[in-house]
């Protein structure tokens, strides 16, 4: 019997989670009280053309509930065993899952291919034999059937599997870009207030803090008020603060798509076709390297090591 599977607005989520949210009823538009659930808001989001305000209300309520969820999610036992030290590992267990499936696809095309032309010498060689040779078109169908169904079942053992690795890197950045007020360093506001710093003692300030996402905005903040291009402002608070810029420091989406883009591949290449697998298997490479520079090159990320 196959495991029924829990979703909050296209999320994985445990039974208890999803008994949670779909029990809810939500306001829209500001009403005082509760009336829609996960589902209705859902629809309405959907109807722009129709009723524009309504659309606009739902999908702020469902960025509202997402939200929430991941949150839950992140607290939960399963997640944290789940954590990676750093963004980077999501993308290589990714790689590892796309792996194990290739090595299975190539198991069960190896079995087909010896299995179906099996089948047909039997056919061939007893083509006078009516019996033998349903037989032996019965096992050619049973070797089709087989195939179909162990390249179907590898593949959506391999997205679900993707989705929960998705689904624990979401968490973590949700958890990750989340302000904390103990995260602050009143010592290093006091020193960028005293207007000491140099450009350089600035941008190294942010390296150190590129762990603390708290700190980083407050940083991003300092070298946006103080940027210019002027003989007494320094350029590399120009190009700090752009780095440091609010829509970068929170949820994690440039982090996501690069994942997202990541598993695109991975879908396209997982296949039981070798000609094609190989094509795809120097691409792969590649962008498994760029994704992992493009974590590298983000402004905050865990360090190695520490768990956030």
């Amino acid at each position: 019997m196959a495991v029924k599977k829990y979703e909050i607005l296209g999320i994985p989520v445990s039974k208890e989670i999803y008994e949670k949210y779909t029990s809810q009823r939500y306001s829209m538009n500001g009403e005082s009280w509760n009336f829609f659930s996960v589902k209705e808001v859902g629809t309405s989001a959907e109807i722009a053309e129709i009723e524009p305000e309504l659309a606009n209300a739902a999908r702020d309520v469902l960025n509202q509930i997402k939200q929430e969820v991941f949150t839950e999610i992140g607290r939960s036992d399963k997640y944290v065993a789940k954590r990676h030290a750093d963004f980077k590992g999501y993308i290589s267990e990714a790689k590892e899952i796309y792996e194990k499936c290739l090595k299975k696809l190539e198991e069960i095309e190896s079995r087909y291919q010896r299995e179906s032309q099996e089948a047909k010498n039997e056919k061939a060689e007893h083509k006078a034999d009516p019996l033998r040779t349903n037989i032996a078109e019965m096992r050619l169908n049973l070797a089709e059937e087989n195939h179909r169904l162990g390249i179907r079942d590898t593949k959506t053992a391999m997205n679900d599997a993707l989705a929960e690795v998705r689904n624990a890197l979401e968490a973590h950045l949700q958890s990750f870009y989340t302000a904390s007020p103990d995260k602050v360093d009143r010592a290093a506001l006091d020193l960028m207030q005293s207007g000491l710093l140099t450009g350089d003692e600035v941008e190294n300030m942010a390296e150190r803090y590129r762990d603390n996402v708290t700190m980083l905005r407050y940083i991003g903040k300092y070298a946006k008020e103080n940027e210019g291009t002027g003989s007494g402002k320094d350029k590399k608070l120009t190009i700090l603060a752009y780095k440091l810029k609010t829509e970068n420091l929170i949820r994690g989406g440039a982090e996501m798509k690069v994942f997202d883009d990541f598993l695109n591949i991975i879908k396209k290449a997982a296949t039981n076709d070798s000609l094609t697998a190989t094509n795809y298997s120097k691409t792969m490479e590649q962008f498994h390297e760029q994704s992992l520079s493009a974590f590298d090159a983000m402004p905050a990320q865990p360090f190695s090591g520490a768990m956030n």
